[in-house]
């Protein structure tokens, strides 16, 4: 896994922000914190800079699938949120193709 950290807010919020922004309910924690820090400076949580971090999943899933083609699989089988822009956009610049929805039920008993 591929994980970027940063003490600069900006830097941060450039790389992550868009993620970020497209589900702004999910993640309104990290977008709250940073925008603190923007906004008061890089110590209003406390005296140490703050560290942020990000991982960059379109590496993380590439490599993966091109290492299980090179190990002989024949195929590789990613499965996803349908709901989420985001990661979906990332898989298919990364390669993979719609193939089917499935839709799991429980019946309780």
């Amino acid at each position: 896994m591929t994980w970027t950290f940063t003490h600069d807010v900006d830097v941060f919020l450039a790389a992550a922000g868009p993620s970020l922004t497209a589900r702004p309910v999910e993640h309104t924690v990290a977008l709250t914190v940073t925008e603190r820090l923007r906004r008061s400076g890089a110590h209003h949580y406390g005296d140490d800079d703050p560290v942020l971090g990000w991982w960059r999943e379109a590496a993380v899933t590439a490599e993966s699938s091109r290492a299980a083609l090179a190990e002989g699989a024949a195929e590789v089988l990613l499965f996803t949120d349908l709901a989420n822009p985001t990661s979906n956009g990332v898989y298919l610049r990364t390669g993979y193709e719609p193939v089917a929805d499935r839709v799991q039920l429980r019946r309780e008993t």
